[in-house]
């Protein structure tokens, strides 16, 4: 029967390196969605600046952001939603969902970073 040599430091350096991919992951990520929240904030309308002010990036679990409006400061109807989908006479301006998809390549050119692992990088072990 063979014996495989030096599999204990491949999973110990397999356990270093997933370590070192979700502080990776998590930065990159929040970096594409700042680039998202400055796009956004660049193609809003303008009237008084308020609901701009209000594109904020947020915390989603432990490696994800998310750009967005949340409705605390709008009472009654919701003036984002408005402005986005139009209402009556006033035709939709989707300056939120035309930010996503500038930066949508960008956010997905991550997933291969973050599924698929340099099996070299792995054997011989990341030293974080």
């Amino acid at each position: 029967m063979s014996k495989i040599k030096g599999l204990k430091q491949f999973r110990e350096n397999c356990q270093r390196l997933s370590k070192y991919i979700d502080e990776i992951a998590s930065k990159r990520l929040k970096e594409v969605a700042e680039d998202i929240q400055e796009t956004a904030k660049q193609l809003a309308p303008v009237e008084t600046g308020f609901m701009r002010d209000q594109i904020e990036l947020r915390r989603l679990g432990m490696n994800g952001w998310v750009v967005g409006i949340w409705g605390d400061n709008f009472p009654g109807e919701f003036y984002p939603a408005i402005v986005s989908y139009g209402k009556e006479n006033t035709p939709p301006n989707p300056f939120m969902d035309m930010a996503y998809a500038r930066h949508q390549y960008e956010a997905l050119s991550l997933l291969p970073f973050i599924i698929g692992v340099d099996i070299e990088t792995v054997a011989k072990g990341y030293k974080s």
